[in-house]
This record gives C-alpha cells, structure tokens and sequence, in this order.
C-alpha cells in the first residue's frame, strides 16, 4: 500500500493508500501513484508462501501458496516514502507488483486472476539495480511456473479478527468439505 511522495494531506494518503496494496505490472508506468517508483524505487519483499483467496459458490476460501522446494522468495515491489505534514513523521511505504496468472493461480484465484511477480533469482539484483526503462523490465514481470509452486487450503484464522495471525497455525493445511479446485 504505498503512498507517493507527492501526497498532500493524511486523508489523501489514506484514500490512495485503500487503492495501491498492488502495482498492475502492465499499467503501472502508467499510474501516477506508481510512475516515479517503477523508474528508481524498487525493492525485493520478501516470503516464504503468500495466501490468495478462491472463490466457490459464493464463499471465500484461504489459500497457501508457497514454492515446492520450501525456499524463501522475493516478489518484485515498489517503494515511496511519503512524509506526514502534519507532523513531519516520515513514512515508508511499499506495493507488490502483480501479473496474470499462472495456470495455477487462475484456478485458485478465480476471480480476478492475478499473482505477485515472483522474481527469478538471476534477476534479482538487476531489478533492485538498475534503473530500468519498460522494455527491460517487461521479461521480468511475467507469470512464476507454476510447476514450481504448490498450494492447500488452509483455515480462516488468517482473518478472524482477535486472534493472533502471526502464529505458525495459520499456514497449515485445512480441508473444508466440498472444496476443491481443478488444477
């Protein structure tokens, strides 16, 4: 969710802040809250797995998403830091840059059909590097194999609200009756 350095106001910042939790790799040289952190502001999150929701008659399920060989990974992200007028604080920011999906990800995430970018590690240091214009980032910010890759669905802890998320449990596997994607 990444507020752009020319922000004036914290409810303006609020407001941009809802609609930029993703870069859209295609448009995002396009946008203004992007256009200036896609030329030199990139950066590598960081993860383990990440989740993604399926959507079946009508109901929202959790999906883990993770590679196969257990590795961390780094997604391609973009950063700004916006500073507070109103009280000076300065405050980092970052975005994940998405892609369409994968075949894998088109079935869980069924309903808009996207994914993070998840960066080879050959291009890592060259997108944190460089100072790239479109036509090189472009081969970058396609759809991870997702022969690489596995899912299972996992509980809805992830979003029970006054529970503790940050707990191993959250990313262990849960069958709900019913519930299963093609893939």
């Amino acid at each position: 969710m990444i507020i752009p350095f020319w922000v004036k106001t914290p409810p303006q910042a609020e407001e941009i802040r809802q609609k930029t939790v993703n870069a859209r790799a295609e448009t995002m040289y396009e946008k203004p809250a992007f256009r200036q952190s896609t030329l030199n502001n990139h950066c590598l999150v960081l993860a383990d797995g990440f989740f993604e929701w399926y959507e079946y008659l009508g109901e929202k399920f959790p999906y883990y998403i993770k590679l196969k060989s257990q590795e961390p990974f780094a997604m391609a992200g973009l950063w700004d830091t916006w500073k507070n007028p109103a009280t000076g604080e300065l405050v980092k920011t970052y975005t994940i840059i998405t892609t369409e999906a994968n075949t894998l990800m088109q079935t869980i995430h069924n309903t808009k059909k996207r994914m993070p970018v998840i960066l080879k590690k050959t291009v890592e240091h060259e997108w944190l590097t460089k100072e790239l214009p479109s036509e090189e980032v472009k081969p970058m910010l396609v759809p991870f194999d997702d022969g690489l890759l596995e899912a299972f669905t996992i509980s809805k802890l992830i979003t029970t609200k006054g529970k503790d998320q940050n707990v191993p449990e959250v990313v262990q596997p849960y069958q709900y009756p019913g519930v299963r994607p093609r893939y």
